[in-house]
């Protein structure tokens, strides 16, 4: 369980808003963490007092030797998925698949699996490290110098490669460090629908309109933990096909500045 000290003891708003960066890894509900497969996720706890204010902790879960497969991921079932964005297969993709950052801008990119972020077994290249400097093996990427043409970036997982475009600018470019997904915990009957919508912030914590951002760097990506229950449009429609619990993830299609990943969960906001 996780424990948050909220100072000054006197504040007149003191509660915490509990976020993972990996809900495939580890969830977590008022500060307990439940472990779900072998991996690595970030949690957050944000004051909601809309200070911005926030503190991360990098949760490692680990398969014991002997015991094979993985913890049982939320709202898990049987059946076949139903044939929308997230149906299941095996196609490795990389987000973003274009981005724009200015020089000395930092930006996170990844590699998903059906919807779900790839943590371990990713080697990362850039085609100009002069240009954009790239992590190894985190996928963190640095503008270094502007470029007439885009660098391509390619990450291999195994025999699998995918390639982003990244092109750099003089000036920086304004990117989301935080996502927040609206309305939250929601209970629908398979005659409803849900439409979703989206705000980000920066990172002073200040709301700004996507429409500021370059349009390579606009959209979000919308994934279902359980196509048998609830499916998500790229429009964020939510639609019901059996009951049960859901949980949709978001990801803002430019990647993430700084060190907190923008993976956030709709039980992430009550």
């Amino acid at each position: 369980m996780g424990v948050a000290t909220v100072l000054p003891a006197n504040a007149a708003d003191r509660r915490l808003e509990w976020i993972t960066g990996n809900p495939a890894v580890a969830t977590v509900s008022n500060g307990v963490v439940r472990a779900h497969r072998a991996g690595q996720a970030h949690i957050v706890a944000r004051a909601r007092d809309g200070s911005g204010v926030l503190r991360r902790i990098t949760v490692t879960v680990r398969v014991p030797p002997g015991i094979g497969g993985s913890a049982s991921s939320p709202g898990s079932g049987g059946g076949t998925a139903s044939g929308d964005n997230n149906a299941a297969n095996n196609n490795l993709t990389a987000f973003p698949r274009r981005i724009v950052i200015g020089r000395d801008q930092g930006a996170q990119l990844a590699v998903t699996r059906n919807g779900v972020p790839v943590t371990s077994g990713v080697s990362w290249s850039s085609s100009s490290l002069l240009c954009v400097w790239i992590h190894p093996t985190s996928g963190h990427i640095i503008g270094r110098r502007a470029t007439g043409k885009p660098v391509m970036i390619t990450a291999r997982v195994g025999g699998e490669v995918q390639n982003i475009s990244v092109t750099v600018t003089q000036n920086q470019q304004l990117l989301p460090a935080w996502l927040g997904i609206h309305p939250g915990t929601t209970t629908l009957t398979t005659s409803e629908t849900l439409q979703l919508s989206a705000s980000f912030r920066g990172t002073n914590g200040n709301p700004f309109n996507p429409n500021l951002m370059h349009a390579d760097n606009r959209g979000l990506i919308l994934h279902s933990s359980n196509t048998n229950i609830a499916t998500v449009s790229a429009n964020g429609l939510v639609t019901p096909r059996g009951a049960g619990t859901v949980t949709i993830t978001a990801r803002a299609a430019n990647g993430v500045t700084g060190q907190h990943p923008n993976w956030y969960t709709l039980s992430g906001y009550n």
